[in-house]
């Protein structure tokens, strides 16, 4: 209805939000991720079990997607609190702790007390070997005080045209921006892309 078609795509994917009663270890997305109607819950995972199986689910996915961890630092339903994660060691404790992530949001819309912590854990896996992508993302559930685009992820992509004729190869090149050339910008302002003598 905004006709915003030549401006905007969207692509599904799945919030895991672990069952508490069961294992409460926090969330995860998964995207880009095909719905598939005649599955239990639309094909989202089973979120009664834990990280460790829901990841080896998500590797069988048939083509490229990104395992992001979900506002880690968000106490009773963040990944790292949940894991007593150790960064004199860039790692949890727990026993259920899985470190097979792409991304971690270190951003999550105006909480910024956490931002700090998560940073700090973002250059403890950096440390000790363990490359993740930085993301920063609204986590929008109301319209004041949630506001879409604060903060937000840019993303290096081979094709950064309009998204005009959207395709399954740019969703993958937008993957293999987050999972492989881990080129990105977090803002909740503009930024500059400046070149010198043609030089970006």
């Amino acid at each position: 209805e905004a006709k915003l078609d030549d401006e905007m795509v969207s692509i599904s994917g799945d919030e895991v939000t672990s069952d508490a009663a069961v294992i409460p270890w926090g969330h995860m997305n998964v995207f880009p991720m095909t719905p598939n109607p005649s599955a239990p819950r639309g094909g989202a995972f089973d979120a009664t079990r834990p990280p460790r199986e829901m990841i080896d689910s998500a590797a069988k996915i048939p083509y490229p997607h990104v395992v992001q961890v979900n506002h880690p630092r968000a106490w009773n339903i963040g990944y790292f609190d949940l894991a007593h994660f150790d960064a004199s060691i860039g790692a949890g404790t727990a026993p259920w702790y899985d470190g097979r992530f792409d991304a971690v949001e270190v951003w999550n819309g105006r909480n910024v007390e956490s931002r700090d912590k998560v940073r700090a854990d973002y250059f403890s896996l950096l440390l000790h070997g363990h490359p993740v992508t930085p993301t920063a993302n609204t986590d929008t559930h109301g319209v004041v005080g949630q506001e879409a685009g604060y903060p937000r992820t840019y993303v290096r992509v081979d094709n950064a045209g309009a998204v005009t004729g959207w395709d399954g190869a740019r969703t993958a090149d937008l993957v293999h921006g987050i999972t492989d050339r881990r080129d990105t910008i977090l803002t909740n302002g503009p930024f500059l892309r400046v070149s010198v003598n043609g030089a970006t």
